[in-house]
């Protein structure tokens, strides 16, 4: 499949998922693009009828993926290349720290939750119109952007307050205590979900 993109929601005006096949139209016609895909991993219906008809209208059904709803996303989030969203507003964007737990780059769009947890560690904020050459430019590792952002994000594991530590400090954390480095909240409750999706990954549970 080459490059893989994936993003994960919920069939929702405020996903705007149905502009990613726009977006993939324009990050195609970028000279040098080599083969990429982009999936959608989202519940419900409200707006799934439309990102289907521009899937079609761009002719990119190999390329624009629908794959339903998972009970268990983190795998695909895991093994894709990079977690884009889309979104015009979110109260709380959890997506894009779970995507930074499993230490996939991001890519977001412009919006206030996003800038408070998205930075030049973990990746990028860029408006809708910015978007296609952004990723392009990940996409072909363009003065190493995507590598860089690949290596900072997978070299840092966060605690329950959200402090990051390097991975050679994390390495050399007993068993005890790297555990703890395994959520980015002080919520306890939170702190628990994301420890559950690390044991998710550790046991290989890839099913859905």
């Amino acid at each position: 499949d080459g490059f893989t993109i994936i993003s994960v929601g919920r069939f929702a005006p405020m996903k705007q998922f149905e502009l990613i096949p726009s977006i993939v139209d324009k990050i195609k016609r970028i000279a040098g693009i080599p083969s990429f895909r982009w999936y959608i991993i989202a519940s419900g219906s409200e707006c799934r009828l439309k990102t289907e008809m521009e899937i079609k209208r761009f002719g990119l059904e190999d390329v624009v993926v629908l794959l339903g709803a998972k009970d268990n996303p983190y795998p695909y989030m895991k093994n894709a290349d990079l977690f884009v969203s889309t979104s015009s507003t979110e109260s709380f964007p959890t997506v894009i720290n779970e995507s930074k737990v499993l230490h996939t780059p991001v890519v977001s769009n412009n919006y206030p939750s996003a800038r408070e947890i998205v930075d030049d560690r973990c990746g990028l904020i860029c408006s809708l119109e910015d978007m296609p050459e952004i990723i392009g430019e990940m996409i072909i590792d363009k003065d190493g952007i995507y590598s860089k952002l690949k290596r900072s994000i997978s070299d840092y594991w966060y605690d329950n307050k959200g402090n990051r530590i390097s991975g050679a400090e994390y390495r050399a954390l007993s068993v005890r205590k790297q555990k703890k480095y395994r959520a980015f909240y002080a919520n306890k409750e939170v702190a628990t979900y994301f420890n559950e999706i690390a044991k998710a990954i550790v046991n290989r549970r890839y099913s859905d």
